[in-house]
């Protein structure tokens, strides 16, 4: 993987307005920012930009196809939050770091962009995976997820599959608190739980779908099987939040992520959209 200079693709108002984008944020040439937001990425990565009439970035989005598949990410800009509009990895790109070099990226952008918050739609691997990186449902998804997992949960504990031990007290005792809380960082509790069950982490096995678990699949046909799914938000004002998002992008090795800790209050992600 390598840089490639190249002039991001824009439209005559997006290149008209570059000079008023790029000095708000001292960002150089647009050569220089393509080198920049693509560093990490393979070559001949398309980077694709809109800017509004006074230098605002609207959009921006990257486009790649090889022969071994193809990833296109778009972000949408609305005033001070970044949407994560769309996100499409082929399986063969996955594990490859394309993810989390182009998110890095951009995340460093929004942080000297002063963006307040990046809203989502989690679902799959995401609805793991983003809860690790320091995003949290909204509170109404939150309310209707509890219950979900708490079932999830109800049913290890009544069906315990022959190759394994029942669940250790402790571990659903911190869960069943978890559950227990409105606050929606609370879910970091739960993916965050790294008792190994079923050939994977019981985090994984209570928000994952069945097609995507890396283990045994414990789950009967029906609702179980279906994962969770939820709208959430990062914000970029709390320090635990983007901890979390830093040691998910930029730690070399994985370990631990932060705790969560009590929310003042419960944010919403309103107008947040795929």
């Amino acid at each position: 993987m390598s840089d490639i200079p190249t002039i991001p693709e824009m439209d005559e108002t997006a290149r008209k307005a570059w000079p008023l984008f790029s000095e708000k944020f001292s960002l150089g040439t647009p050569e220089e920012f393509y080198s920049r937001m693509t560093k990490g990425l393979p070559r001949g990565t398309k980077l694709d930009l809109n800017l509004g009439e006074q230098g605002d970035l609207q959009f921006i989005g990257y486009r790649y196809k090889d022969e071994k598949g193809k990833f296109f990410f778009e972000r949408t800009i609305t005033e001070d939050v970044a949407y994560h509009a769309i996100t499409v990895l082929d399986p063969a790109l996955q594990g490859s770091g394309i993810a989390k070099t182009a998110n890095g990226n951009l995340f460093r952008l929004y942080q000297e962009m002063d963006i307040k918050h990046i809203a989502l739609d989690a679902s799959d691997i995401g609805s793991y995976a983003w809860a690790r990186a320091g995003f949290v449902p909204t509170h109404k998804d939150w309310s209707n997820m509890r219950q979900e997992i708490s079932n999830r949960l109800d049913f290890l504990q009544q069906h315990v599959p022959p190759h394994e031990k029942p669940l250790p007290d402790g571990c659903v005792e911190a869960l069943r608190k978890a559950l227990s809380s409105d606050d929606s960082k609370s879910f970091w509790s739960v993916v965050d739980e790294k008792h190994s069950y079923c050939g994977t982490s019981l985090g994984k096995l209570l928000t994952l779908p069945a097609n995507q678990l890396p283990g045994h699949n414990p789950w009967p046909e029906g609702l179980l099987r279906n994962g969770t799914h939820w709208h959430g938000i990062l914000n970029m004002n709390d320090p635990v939040s983007v901890q979390r998002m830093e040691a998910y992008l930029f730690a070399q090795k994985s370990g631990p992520s932060p705790k969560a800790k009590p929310a003042a209050q419960t944010l919403s992600a309103a107008g947040a959209r795929r």
